[in-house]
């Protein structure tokens, strides 16, 4: 048998190769495989006031009710607080309404997205479904009924159950009302639960479809209320999480490397190399969140609002003494509400500093383009009858191919965080060293970075809406 002759360098490339093996399972490193989905949680702690939602999930499997449901997981997100999707599978219930599909979730007011995550067929890959609805909880201390989903599913073997086809959601108040008074709850009152088309079980967003063309002539644009949510990637949890790398390599190396003969003599050396990379990886994540602490505050939401507000301005390009220019800069949305044929108002939904540079536990973090912002505004069209808009979506701006995210859950039909947003093209993309950002005049880097991106993003959302600025920014 021909055996091939290796050089030195590629025993090297192996000994690096078994002390990533060694360690990185364990750590919860992705390693490229598969992973169970992300341990689902109950509601959410009641810090605020909460309304009981009542939500029933189904499942037929082979033409008769399934006792459990199998393979299908609901994913949950409150729009208002820009949350990303996350697994809450309710309150704990009686054994029979479990059994019976019933969900109960204590939820304070605002707008929400269920995704309903599975497989369709079988196959490598297979082909997954994430089924999205929306709805609202209007106020606190309520009881609601958001409906039921039925799911015609056939058994599988590998993927436990296939559901090719989303149900319409149907209407079982009659059962949801003996089900709050046994868990002690007022008379459940319906309230609106719609399925959101997509484009693709992947895609993210809206169907351009479902957003209204509106006439600028006839549509009042102005700055929405709310408040932005501002978050930055947590590099301190990312350290936590790479912190027992190092044991756990020195721990397995010899071992994994035994049968590889000379390979075992590098193994210690390595170790202690690994070790101090980690050590300075460590002390560098560290210090960048530190860095995000002191540049990312409350001075960049008082920006993205008033840099809004002028790109509003500027897009309706209208005189000083215009009735309408005067509106948008006077009149909230409730005062101008029914004041116009349409209203259409913008609002910083959430803005984020991301890591966007691969990071390898085991290597020293290079200083090279490290943090990138990214941004999402919610746009919402009112006519004068109606208090609730006739349209209500969000648009980001996200740059491409953002990595260093290791520690995020991948296989499985786990829906992307933000899937209720829809991307916009992206000309800007804005990233920046560890040293720009984090110098004496970091904050005006920031301040101009994030002109810059709202500037970009502005335009392209009236657009979607039918609004061509008359000015160009």
């Amino acid at each position: 048998m021909l055996v091939p002759r290796w050089s030195p360098r590629r025993w090297l490339a192996l000994g690096l190769a078994s002390a990533c093996l060694g360690g990185c399972a364990a750590a919860g490193i992705d390693d490229g495989r598969e992973t169970g989905p992300a341990p689902a949680s109950a509601s959410p702690p009641r810090s605020e006031a909460t309304s009981v939602v009542l939500f029933r999930l189904r499942q037929r499997l082979d033409g008769a009710p399934a006792a459990e449901r199998k393979a299908l997981l609901p994913w949950i997100a409150n729009i208002d607080k820009a949350e990303p999707l996350h697994r809450v599978d309710g309150d704990a219930l009686p054994a029979a309404l479990a059994a019976q599909g019933w969900i109960a979730w204590h939820l304070p007011a605002g707008s929400y997205q269920i995704v309903i995550g599975g497989y369709a067929t079988n196959g490598l890959p297979p082909r997954t479904i994430l089924d999205r609805y929306r709805f609202s909880v209007p106020a606190a201390g309520l009881a609601l009924y958001l409906g039921s989903l039925t799911y015609a599913c056939e058994a599988a073997w590998w993927f436990e159950a296939l559901c090719p086809d989303a149900p319409v959601p149907a209407d079982d108040l009659a059962a949801a009302r003996p089900v709050a008074a046994a868990l002690g709850l007022p008379e459940a009152a319906p309230t609106r639960f719609e399925r959101v088309p997509s484009l693709g079980p992947r895609v993210p967003g809206a169907d351009p479809a479902r957003i209204p063309q509106l006439q600028a002539a006839e549509t009042l644009l102005m700055a929405g209320e709310g408040q932005s949510v501002r978050t930055a990637h947590d590099f301190l949890a990312q350290a936590q999480a790479e912190r027992a790398l190092p044991a756990q390599v020195g721990a397995e190396t010899l071992v994994q490397l035994a049968p590889y003969g000379p390979v075992a003599i590098v193994a210690v050396p390595l170790t202690a190399l690994t070790e101090a990379g980690v050590a300075i990886h460590r002390q560098r994540l560290t210090r960048k969140m530190e860095c995000l602490q002191r540049i990312w505050d409350d001075r960049a939401d008082a920006l993205a609002r008033q840099v809004l507000q002028s790109e509003l301005l500027r897009a309706a390009d209208g005189a000083p003494d215009d009735a309408a220019l005067r509106d948008a800069r006077t009149l909230s949305v409730t005062q101008a509400h029914g004041r116009y044929r349409r209203l259409l108002a913008l609002s910083v939904q959430r803005l984020a500093i991301q890591s966007c540079h691969p990071s390898k536990p085991w290597l020293p973090d290079p200083r090279g383009q490290r943090f990138c912002m990214e941004a999402a505004i919610r746009a919402r069209v009112y006519a004068p009858d109606s208090a609730e808009p006739l349209s209500d979506e969000v648009f980001a701006l996200v740059p491409q191919g953002r990595v260093g995210h290791e520690f995020e859950p991948t296989g499985w039909p786990i829906p992307p965080a933000y899937l209720y947003e829809t991307p916009l093209a992206g000309p800007v993309k804005i990233t920046r060293t560890y040293d720009e950002y984090c110098a004496a005049d970091g904050f005006e880097r920031v301040e101009a970075d994030l002109r810059r991106l709202l500037e970009a993003m502005v335009p392209q959302v009236l657009a979607a809406h039918g609004i061509q600025p008359r000015r160009a920014p």
